[in-house]
């Protein structure tokens, strides 16, 4: 590999680190903050989680797509490879994910907030609460089968 190629993984590695670093963090914190059921607590977290989705996850949504087809193109690879055209379908399904995921972080700390200023706890918010987890336990899969895909680049048929 050359040099721009070796800058370019690490720029591939560290935005993969950070997506995973985001659903691990991001996702500890707002499932504690939810079992806590104090609404302030709630608020505070999933406003912050939204912030850390749009100015953390979509840089490294971006860097990881655009450095991972400069790394395929650098090494030849097709878009029609197995593993690759995989990777690729999990990460778009990953970030059609992401979209509601965000969107309902957004709507649990309207809620919360608004709980928090003297409204009953919303069961809209357990309801919310309830998707976020799947989506977010998806997303969690999914970037780590991603992570999966990149180190063994596995032949599939």
């Amino acid at each position: 590999m050359t040099d721009w190629q070796e800058g370019l993984r690490l720029l591939h590695l560290l935005a993969a680190a950070v997506l995973l670093g985001l659903r691990l963090g991001g996702g500890w914190y707002l499932a504690r903050a939810l079992r806590s059921g104090d609404p302030a607590v709630i608020t505070n977290v999933a406003r912050g989680g939204v912030i850390a989705e749009l100015i953390l996850t979509t840089p490294a949504v971006l860097v990881q797509l655009l450095t991972g087809l400069a790394l395929a193109d650098g090494l030849g690879l097709t878009l029609s490879t197995p593993w690759l055209a995989v990777a690729l379908g999990v990460f778009i399904l990953v970030g059609l994910l992401w979209l509601p995921l965000v969107w309902i972080e957004y709507r649990i700390a309207c809620l919360a907030r608004a709980s928090a200023a003297g409204a009953a706890p919303p069961q809209a918010m357990q309801r919310w609460a309830a998707w976020w987890h799947v989506i977010e336990w998806a997303m969690l899969l999914g970037v780590l089968a991603l992570f999966w895909l990149m180190v063994y680049r596995p032949a599939l048929i």
